[in-house]
């Protein structure tokens, strides 16, 4: 790797870990570039303003939970194998917690982001209206309308963001996190689908 990605890699890392720790409203490019041990001119040699940092975070929390989706086979899933999927998926949500708990309202004024996002939240629904529609199938368990399963899948997703800014804002005492909220949405879908 080039000094040049390093450096940027370390940027984006710095400003992860301060997103996490303060939210991106109280962390100025100043306070990276003093964590990451440069000076201001220094960082704005890679990025111009902190709205591109936060730009090229979010294109990589996106390109982290497009490689969590894995499913272990092909074909139908079972509840179990659903939940792990989405504690994978949900584990990179609380990596990045600074940027994806604000998400929504980065995405209303940040149009890079605001594009990022349309787009992961099309991808993924997609995702998992595909795998549950093959579940269904293989099981027996019903033929929900198209508009039925969207709406499920959209709920799902928007309770993975909600959960994840949640945890980060008051806690979790269990400390379950990532697996404690796949439970809960595994068990919805289940429930609404009639799945095992």
């Amino acid at each position: 790797m080039s000094r040049s990605t390093l450096t940027r890699d370390r940027i984006v890392e710095t400003a992860r870990q301060l997103f996490n720790e303060s939210g991106t409203a109280a962390v100025t490019t100043n306070h990276i570039a003093a964590r990451a041990g440069l000076s201001p001119g220094n960082l704005y040699y890679y990025f111009s303003n902190k709205e591109e940092i936060i730009s090229e975070l979010v294109d990589r929390c996106a390109e982290r939970l497009a490689q969590a989706w894995q499913p272990a086979k092909e074909g139908p899933l079972d509840t179990a194998e659903l939940q792990r999927l989405l504690e994978q998926r949900l584990t990179v949500l609380e990596e990045y917690a600074g940027a994806t708990r604000e998400l929504l309202p980065l995405a209303r004024h940040l149009p890079r982001v605001g594009e990022r996002y349309r787009m992961l939240h099309e991808q993924r629904l997609a995702e998992l209206e595909h795998v549950l529609r093959a579940s269904l199938e293989a099981n027996k368990a019903g033929d929900p309308s198209p508009e039925k399963l969207r709406d499920l899948c959209e709920s799902a997703w928007l309770l993975g963001l909600s959960i994840v800014a949640s945890v980060d804002v008051v806690g979790d005492p269990g400390s379950r996190g990532a697996r404690h909220s796949a439970e809960l949405i595994a068990a919805l879908i289940a429930a609404q689908l009639g799945m095992r």
